[in-house]
């Protein structure tokens, strides 16, 4: 395969990888965990007009900046309104552009089949397959840090372009900064600062358009950041920017060392399969580099460092948080490729190449087996352990087959058009670790969680026209996202004079009002689960108050 035809495949190539693993049925698996509660946000906004302070049900919560609900409230308010299927659409745009990045930096450096196989590495991650499909924070979060810092160092190794550098870099890594605050900040200037300094690099550092980028860096943060003060203060800027943090800091030395020492391997094991490939990065035939590629190794290395290492020594900190990280893991997977596929690649390069593909695709044919094995059990013993892991028989099936056709492609003989083989083994082998993430994976998921959206529709549409609803306390996130409507917020009331004639209906959350200590006379008309998953489980009740 030609490389000038690989230059527009490859894009092809990554977004149907990411169709596969993402975009088919993409809301199986319910809103969980802060779904519901970022997607909130960002309605509310929009519906109140305040782009300042995020609110649920017209509470401010202060726990981080707002990018990632101005994103929530603009589609809501002018593409289409944010119903699971618009979160879950969102999010695999986001997945997908990430993707795109890496192959368009991984080209600046390497062939084009390299930079597919980068491409097609970040979404097929299993980390990514998680986090990368659910509108949390993180994927977008993701896609800002890694692009303030590939955009930067594009452009900074072109020689030619100092101005597109940085202001490049500083505009994405404010946009970073006001999505999750201050990691972004941490990870672009500490990841760029320092591979000038170990490059001694001061012409870089004393040029004008570095100290435009910073300006554009503080005054974009400043446009949201002194509004945002004037109306929350000093105690609500601290808790955007630091709570997040702060909360997760530990002291407890045994729990640190274990921590310390698990860490590392927990990231590697989030970054999986691709991470195996890293294993090319010890051996010498893989720094045969040239000087351009060398810059690139350095800059990649340390951000990915910069990124690891204040979260690695919180005791708090999470392979979640290090989402950041893994685009940059996936472009170093493609340079390893692209020595393993070079003329002049080392015995030990060509070994590591097809071990990888022999050992994934043997992992990926047990798994089909066991698969299989649990499906036939099902439908002959119903037991328990089967039900969970079968599968519908046309998934079956094209597990099977596909399982098949990676292990057969993975023991052929060496092609003589290698690059075109390493492209098919590398489509190959994600798209079937597509179908397994987004089949089985997310088939058991999804039979796990709560989908209390149809409960709370349910009782939305019985109460009588015109009634409103309105809560004592805040509610759960989940109801009142699924509810759609607007519910105010009442302080809980001492006495029964304290609730006004036209409250009717009301809701109550019981793990932070006692409903006995209610001073009216109700009726309860529902009790509802928004998560069956944790002990003890998040209850809303509804009640209807009674009049003499």
């Amino acid at each position: 395969m030609s490389e000038s035809r690989l230059n527009w495949l490859g894009p092809i190539l990554i977004t149907m990888i990411v169709i596969i693993g993402y975009g088919i049925g993409p809301t199986r698996l319910p809103l969980i965990s802060e779904e519901t509660c970022r997607a909130r946000h960002g309605i509310e906004m929009f519906e109140s007009g305040d782009w300042l302070v995020a609110t649920l049900q017209g509470v401010p919560i202060l726990d981080r900046p707002p990018l990632q609900y101005w994103t929530f409230g603009i589609i809501h308010g002018w593409i289409h309104p944010l119903d699971p299927l618009t979160i879950r659409l969102t999010q695999v745009v986001i997945t997908l552009v990430t993707a795109l990045l890496v192959w368009w930096y991984a080209r600046r450096f390497t062939s084009p089949a390299a930079a597919t196989i980068a491409g097609i590495a970040y979404p097929t991650m299993g980390h990514v397959f998680d986090l990368g499909r659910r509108a949390e924070t993180d994927a977008l979060f993701t896609l800002l840090v890694a692009a303030s810092l590939l955009v930067w160092h594009a452009a900074y190794s072109r020689h030619r372009s100092p101005v597109a550098a940085w202001t490049g870099g500083c505009v994405l890594a404010a946009l970073a900064a006001l999505t999750k605050g201050t990691q972004a900040i941490v990870a672009f200037f500490g990841s760029v600062y320092l591979f000038l300094l170990i490059r001694r690099d001061w012409r870089s550092l004393r040029h004008g358009s570095h100290w435009i980028g910073l300006l554009l860096f503080v005054v974009l943060i400043a446009l949201w950041q002194v509004p945002f003060w004037r109306v929350a203060g000093w105690q609500g800027t601290y808790g955007s920017w630091f709570d997040p943090g702060v909360g997760r800091l530990g002291i407890n030395l045994a729990d640190l060392v274990l921590h310390l020492l698990s860490f590392p391997f927990e990231v590697l094991g989030a970054t999986l399969p691709w991470s195996i490939l890293l294993l090319g990065m010890l051996l010498p035939g893989f720094w045969r580099l040239n000087e351009k590629l060398r810059s690139s190794v350095l800059f990649l290395g340390i951000s990915i460092i910069t990124i690891l290492v204040p979260v690695w020594i919180n005791i708090g900190g999470k392979p979640r948080y290090t989402m950041p990280l893994e685009p940059l893991v996936a472009v170093l997977c493609g340079f390893v490729a692209y020595r393993c596929l070079a003329p002049d690649a080392s015995r030990g390069l060509q070994r590591l190449w097809r071990g990888f593909f022999v050992t994934c695709s043997v992992l990926l044919a047990v798994g089909a087996v066991f698969i299989l094995a649990a499906t036939i059990a099902a439908d002959t013993t119903r037991s328990g352990w089967a039900t969970e892991l079968a599968q519908p028989w046309p998934l079956m099936t094209v597990l099977m087959l596909g399982s098949m056709a990676v292990l057969t492609a993975a023991f052929l003989p060496r092609s003589v058009d290698q690059t075109t083989s390493a492209v098919a083994r590398t489509v190959a082998l994600a798209a079937m670790v597509a179908v397994i993430f987004n089949g089985p994976v997310l088939n058991g998921q999804a039979a796990k969680r709560t989908y209390v959206g149809p409960e709370v529709n349910a009782l939305r549409k019985s109460l009588p026209p015109g009634a409103r609803l309105i809560s004592f306390g805040t509610l759960h996130q989940h109801f009142v996202y699924w509810y759609a409507e607007p519910i105010p917020v009442f302080p809980v009331p001492k006495r029964a004079e304290d609730v006004p004639e036209e409250v009717v209906y009301f809701a109550v959350n019981p793990s932070m009002v006692t409903v006995d200590d209610l001073p009216f006379a109700w009726e309860e008309v529902a009790r509802l689960n928004m998560d069956i998953n944790k002990h003890p489980p998040p209850i809303i009740i509804v009640g209807r108050r009674l009049f003499d």
